[in-house]
């Protein structure tokens, strides 16, 4: 899990970018659920997997405009 996560922050941020487009954004929901089993953060992960089927429509959007102003990822630890 360690690697996948390391590997996912190493990307450039184009390709973080490419990846955060329709369909290909469940790259960012497989990296948001096992962010949340290796912290140990049982609220995210639920959060995590029910979001993965009810916001699939618009939250590829919220994605891309987080990444353009914060320089990262969202993941569910920085909401709360």
């Amino acid at each position: 899990m360690k690697e996948f996560l390391s590997s996912a922050d190493a990307l450039p941020s184009w390709a973080k970018l490419v990846l955060m487009i329709p369909f290909l954004d469940i790259f960012w929901w497989i990296y948001r659920i096992i962010r949340s089993i290796d912290s140990g953060n049982a609220l995210c992960l639920v959060l995590g997997i029910v979001l993965l089927f009810v916001g699939i429509p618009f939250w590829w959007l919220v994605d891309i405009v987080y990444y353009l102003l914060k320089g990262k990822v969202l993941v569910f630890e920085d909401l709360l």
